[in-house]
Order: structure tokens, then C-alpha cells, then sequence
């Protein structure tokens, strides 16, 4: 299903405890197929802040595959699922590089980063703007009421913009509920 080969490799496990990694390297020979390597992760170094705008990131699935193989993605590659990891994931995704275990003149290839995108987002504003947003929709359901009535007892989500009005930027765009992307695939079935 994901493509196996020698060129792409599959991930049994991730965030492995170091004595299974000590285990598999002292016993190297016994498992020849097996390689131990570093992966790169992506950090969400804000937490929830603009998770709803930034998006979130997840394996590639087949259908994705079959758009993207010939851009040089593989199905063991993580692309981006919603928002802005989604909507530029191709301009963001940068080359892999590779190394060869025979020592050669070509023996490998530095990957090269992909590009950046640069937003208007104001972070101390979107942080003010999610956590009022919150507390309003908390309030507002605070005070309880009949939800067929429309006044506020089963209010549990919203959104707000915020635009600067001379150049129409988004400085600010919130959510609510919100979530971590970091966490989301782990946390679906409650987020759900």
C-alpha cells in the first residue's frame, strides 16, 4: 500500500525507546533490513495558536499519491491536510536527500529545504482575538437558555476575522473550538 521498496522505506515505529535502538544495533546482523534514522518532525512552537489557518499535516494518502508521485513525493511522505500546510504543501515541500551505504563519487545527495510562506498574522493579536473568542462562546452558553429558541444555550463554536481596513491583510482569524495539530491524528476520534 505505501509503495515499499529499498528507495522508500517504511516506518515501523517512531519515537522508539533507546534500548530497542541499542537491541537492533547490537544486533545488527540479525535484523539486515532494519535501519535506525533520524526523522524530522514538525513543531508547532505556538501551540493552538492559528491551528484552524496553519493546518496540519498527516501521512499522504493513496488518492494524494497519485496526484503528487510524479512531483517526487512518496507514500511514505507526510503532506499537508488542511489550511496552510494544505493549500501550499507543493511549494513548501522541499527535495529529499539520500546517502548510500556503497562509496561511491555519486554516495549521496543533501536535501534541500523547501520554501517559506510569510503571513500577515499579528501572533499577539490572534492569541488575544482565540482566547476572547473562547471566553465570549463559554459566556454566552453560560447563560444557558433554550437551544430552539436561538438564545445562547447550545453555543459551542464561532469565528472571527480580523482585516487590516487599508489593505484588506488578515491580521488576525480564530476559531473556536480549537485544536493542536501537533496532537490532532492522535487526539482524532475525541476532536471528532
Amino acid at each position: 500500500i505505501r509503495d515499499f521498496s529499498v528507495s522508500t522505506p517504511f516506518t515501523v515505529a517512531s519515537d522508539v525507546d533507546m534500548n530497542l535502538v541499542t537491541k537492533l544495533k547490537e544486533e545488527q546482523s540479525e535484523y539486515p533490513c532494519v535501519n535506525i534514522t533520524t526523522e524530522y518532525f514538525r513543531q508547532y512552537p505556538q501551540g493552538t495558536l492559528a491551528a484552524h489557518l496553519l493546518g496540519r499535516i498527516g501521512k499522504i494518502s493513496s488518492d494524494e499519491y497519485a496526484e503528487l508521485k510524479d512531483q517526487g513525493y512518496k507514500m511514505s511522505d507526510e503532506v499537508g491536510k488542511q489550511g496552510i500546510e494544505k493549500e501550499f504543501e507543493t511549494f513548501l515541500k522541499g527535495t529529499d536527500g539520500y546517502k548510500s551505504l556503497v562509496q561511491t563519487p555519486d554516495s549521496g545527495k543533501d536535501p534541500v529545504p523547501g520554501n517559506y510562506v510569510v503571513l500577515t498574522l499579528d501572533s499577539r493579536l490572534q492569541a488575544v482575538l482565540e482566547q476572547s473568542l473562547g471566553q465570549t462562546i463559554e459566556e454566552i452558553r453560560s447563560r444557558g437558555g433554550d437551544p430552539s429558541e436561538k438564545s445562547g444555550g447550545d453555543a459551542y463554536c464561532g469565528a472571527a476575522v480580523v482585516m487590516n481596513p487599508k489593505n484588506g491583510e488578515v491580521l488576525a482569524m480564530a476559531s473556536w473550538p480549537t485544536f493542536d495539530p501537533a496532537t490532532f491524528n492522535e487526539n482524532y476520534n475525541a476532536l471528532a
